[in-house]
């Protein structure tokens, strides 16, 4: 292991030097300033102002992508591991920084969602059309959010209301009679601004897994519609409403292990709402504070199902009260309290099927000349499982050479599944948090050799204790008795030098069942992603190379099932045909690569899509 790391790590060092001496420069060449973000934080600053690492995919980003879910625009981040099991509409799992898909928190507009029974977020059914841009915190800010931020947190913004009134239809086709059609309008004044769309997607899918039982050679389709809206009224220069809805409802195909054959294609119902209101009222230059409250709802219901009735309802009411104070020309101190109450409604008998969560939370922030300071403390009290106390702080030196260089740490904790408390078939109402100590090391620059190069270098350590784990000899039921440790590196860089675009970055990754000595189940110890596009007038072209090593399905009491490693690539093409008119194409899969990301089930195999657009002048 140590000689095929060593080998990575030489390739990270080399990478940005050969990609940049791949473009010549341009000093002629405009920067688009820093990206504002909210999420690590809690407050707006720029991606450079964070002491934590952070990646934003843009609107254009998502639109040059021509990416067709949230996990296809996720799967391209550093850190970051998609695995499926399934095809398009099927489970979707994320691992940021080695951690299971349950111990990183996904909000929309700022508010938590998923599912409180088995934990994470159904990220699949979300539309990309419908999403202004996302944020991804790497590392581990309960202190900020709460339970399960874990490896980190998404944060899925919708889109927003512009001042010019804009229109968009879109019209797609592709490969296993895939289907799109999607509107979307905005408009409004410097009083309120709307934004409004609908999204329709179906495909009759692939065969998505290796077993022949039943139906399971058959291929598994998927269909979803989604639409949000997004209201935005400002009565006073010190007073705004904000309003948010997004909704995504449909089915989706899926195979089974049974070795009976079902009457009908089993499949799932499904449905995921996120709705929030929002008001900010500005007091004075010093002091503004915000309310809002968020309703967030999971659910999906097994049809025709040869194990029979399988329904699963999750529903979240959320409250929050924020607000930041300057205390001074360098300091800013960010405060609240987050309250919310999950309730299940389910087929399974729980024995407790409500629970709420009241948490008081600060943050200190200290800017002055070169330096940077950030400390926060929060404490939950949840009504099951007691209170959780949680913390970190961060410090950043810059330099003149465009250096900066990040220390911190932070613990942090994962809330137990109402599943591992009250499994009706192995209940263990005494389940504890999971505890996370993270220490961090971050380098960053903004040039290489010099040109115009974003890069950083991120090293860091997560312990994880009083892990939840299924113990086999006790039917499977939920107990604290494992512990991990996740090493990792991450490289990044990005630049854009005349008409080039180029993006790559790389995850090395050491996680390891300290019960066991054994590799994490599931998880791939190196990863790297490049990007590359250019324009050539009203044509713009690109691809992107995806390749991961080998990962285990199991790791206890040994590491079993392997699942191999595997490179694809894609490619894409855009042109504008007309002022109001844009063809895009989308190549996936190009050297139709035979493999998986969770053991047993096939990922999609090679596949063409082709969408059209229309933008006409309003």
């Amino acid at each position: 292991m140590r000689t095929q790391t060593s080998s990575l790590t030489l390739t990270a060092l080399f990478l940005p030097a050969a990609l940049s001496s791949a473009i010549s420069a341009n000093t002629n060449d405009v920067y688009q300033l820093d990206d504002v973000i909210v999420t690590a934080s809690r407050t707006a600053q720029t991606v450079d102002q964070a002491l934590a690492p952070v990646s934003v995919i843009t609107r254009e980003d998502i639109e040059t992508s021509q990416a067709t879910s949230v996990p296809d625009l996720l799967n391209t981040l550093p850190g970051v591991q998609i695995r499926t099991s399934g095809g398009p509409g099927s489970e979707a799992s994320i691992s940021i920084r080695g951690t299971n898909n349950n111990e990183s928190l996904v909000l929309v507009d700022g508010q938590r969602i998923g599912s409180a029974t088995v934990g994470g977020a159904s990220l699949q059914y979300f539309s990309p059309e419908q999403i202004e841009r996302i944020e991804v915190v790497r590392g581990p800010i309960s202190s900020l959010y709460g339970a399960d931020a874990i490896g980190g947190v998404v944060n899925i913004i919708t889109r927003k209301g512009s001042a010019k009134p804009t229109a968009t239809i879109k019209a797609g086709y592709g490969s296993r009679n895939t289907r799109e059609l999607s509107v979307f309008a905005s408009g409004g004044n410097d009083v309120i601004r709307i934004a409004a769309g609908v999204n329709a997607f179906d495909t009759d899918g692939y065969d998505s897994t290796e077993q022949e039982h039943g139906t399971d050679s058959d291929n598994d389709g998927y269909k979803n519609v989604s639409g949000n809206l997004n209201i935005r009224h400002k009565f006073t220069d010190k007073d705004t409403l904000s309003v948010s809805f997004l909704q995504s409802e449909g089915e989706s195909e899926y195979d089974t292990t049974s070795s009976s054959t079902p009457v009908n294609k089993p499949y799932y119902e499904f449905k995921q709402q996120a709705v929030s209101g929002k008001y900010e009222h500005i007091f004075n230059d010093t002091w503004t504070t915000s309310l809002t409250a968020g309703y967030n709802q999971n659910y999906q219901n097994a049809k025709d199902s040869p194990y029979g009735r399988s329904k699963f309802d999750t529903r979240r009411h959320s409250y929050n009260w924020l607000n930041t104070v300057a205390t001074s020309e360098n300091s800013l101190l960010i405060a609240g309290v987050d309250y919310y109450k999950d309730r299940v409604i389910s087929s399974t008998d729980f024995d407790v099927t409500s629970r709420d969560n009241k948490a008081v939370f600060a943050e200190q922030q200290i800017n002055f000349n070169t330096y940077d300071l950030r400390v926060n403390l929060r404490q939950d009290d949840n009504e099951v499982y007691g209170k959780e106390t949680t913390g970190g702080f961060a410090f950043g030196k810059s330099f003149e050479s465009d250096i900066r260089v990040v220390a911190s740490w932070g613990k942090a904790f994962k809330a137990p599944t109402f599943q591992d408390l009250y499994n009706v078939f192995a209940s263990n109402p005494d389940v504890k948090p999971e505890k996370s100590y993270n220490t961090e090391l971050s380098v960053s620059g903004k040039n290489i050799a010099g040109l115009r190069v974003d890069w950083s270098v991120n090293a860091f350590e997560n312990r994880i204790d009083d892990k939840i784990s299924l113990n086999p000899a006790q039917n499977h039921r939920a107990e604290n008795i494992s512990k991990a440790k996740i090493k990792g590196l991450e490289f990044a860089l990005g630049t854009k030098l005349s008409n080039w675009n180029l993006q790559a970055n790389l995850s090395l990754l050491d996680p390891v069942n300290e019960d066991t000595n054994q590799q994490l189940r599931r998880i791939a110890k190196q990863r790297l992603v490049v990007d590359v596009s250019r324009q050539l007038g009203r044509y713009t072209f690109g691809g992107i190379m995806r390749a991961q090593s080998h990962s285990w399905d199991k790791d206890a009491p040994k590491n079993t099932d392997r699942v191999d490693g595997f490179a694809t690539f894609d490619l894409r093409a855009s042109t504008q045909l007309a002022k109001e008119w844009k063809a895009d194409l989308k190549l996936v899969n190009l050297l139709n690569k035979d493999y998986q990301t969770s053991y047993g089930y096939n990922e999609e195999p090679r596949g063409a899509f082709v969408s059209v657009s229309w933008s006409p002048d309003i």
